[in-house]
């Protein structure tokens, strides 16, 4: 008798951590993505650039693919916007300018932080 409620008892427990984990993966995706837009937004790059590539994990959302637009209108608009999708970098944002790299991905930091498991 004793042993199934255990059982049920870690389920649950596995199950809560698994919601967790999942929330906190939303909002730190989403606060990486905001630093990345806002250090993009703030950096000194010649307005000559050609080409910016955008990498996420899944679709943008409506308001940090409106932010990308405004930056590209004031800052950048000859530049070519290419947007890709790379579920690899499991959240957030990376932005290749010219020789400007801006790797805001949760993969990137979540290496930062246990770089034995990359």
């Amino acid at each position: 008798m004793i042993l199934p409620t255990i059982l049920i008892l870690v389920l649950v427990q596995v199950i809560f951590a698994l919601i967790v984990i999942a929330v906190l993966k939303k909002h730190l995706s989403k606060e990486l993505m905001r630093a990345c837009l806002e250090a993009f937004e703030s950096s000194k790059m010649l307005e000559e650039i050609k080409e910016i590539k955008v990498l996420t994990a899944g679709p943008l959302n409506i308001e940090a693919k409106g932010h990308l637009e405004r930056i590209r209108q004031r800052k950048f608009s000859q530049a070519l916007f290419s947007y890709h999708e790379n579920r690899e970098i499991q959240g957030g944002i990376v932005i290749a300018a010219g020789e400007v790299f801006l790797d805001f991905s949760l993969t990137s930091r979540m290496r930062h932080f246990w770089p034995w498991k990359s």
